[in-house]
């Protein structure tokens, strides 16, 4: 069976966006792959700097995860945290192949922005953009890369929100 990993950040309560988005897909592939599906808890500190809040917003987007048909018998759900950090992204793919053998599907959604002109941008903010829309995404395929080579097989799917294009 192949399998699927994607998650979501605690950044707030599930809206239609993300129901539509991705939850809804995360329910239907429960039955047909492997599912894991995290939730990037310290990673919402980009968008929402109060770390007192993360914990209870990833119990949050955990209850709505269930509430909205996710099923922990039929995929597994976890915290995840900091994709922006190299060692940590690979920790976490060994960690699915040494529990599940392989991963079949790779799935990079996380995306932030800084609504700002960019002589008003400050470094910090620009090194937020780019650590979590480009270097996390580097981070995950070049740890599952070697895996899905070595298997012969694989997918990567990349894939940003309409905020890219539109702005907020």
């Amino acid at each position: 069976m192949e399998t699927v990993v994607s998650g979501i950040r605690p950044t707030g309560n599930l809206h239609l966006g993300n129901y539509f988005g991705a939850v809804q897909s995360f329910v239907k592939m429960q039955n047909e792959y492997n599912c894991l599906y995290f939730i990037a808890d310290w990673h919402s500190l980009t968008t929402h700097p109060k770390p007192e809040n993360i914990q209870s917003s990833a119990k949050t987007i955990l209850a709505e995860y269930l509430a909205c048909g996710i099923d922990p018998e039929k995929a597994t759900i976890y915290i995840q945290s900091d994709a922006s950090q190299f060692d940590a992204a690979h920790q976490v793919v060994q960690q699915v192949i040494d529990s599940l053998g392989k991963i079949d599907i790779l799935v990079c959604n996380a995306g932030v922005t800084r609504d700002t002109l960019l002589m008003r941008m400050n470094e910090q903010q620009w090194d937020e953009v780019i650590d979590n829309n480009l270097k996390s995404v580097f981070n995950y395929c070049h740890a599952v890369t070697p895996h899905m080579m070595r298997q012969r097989s694989g997918c990567i799917i990349a894939m940003s929100s309409i905020v890219g294009i539109d702005g907020n």
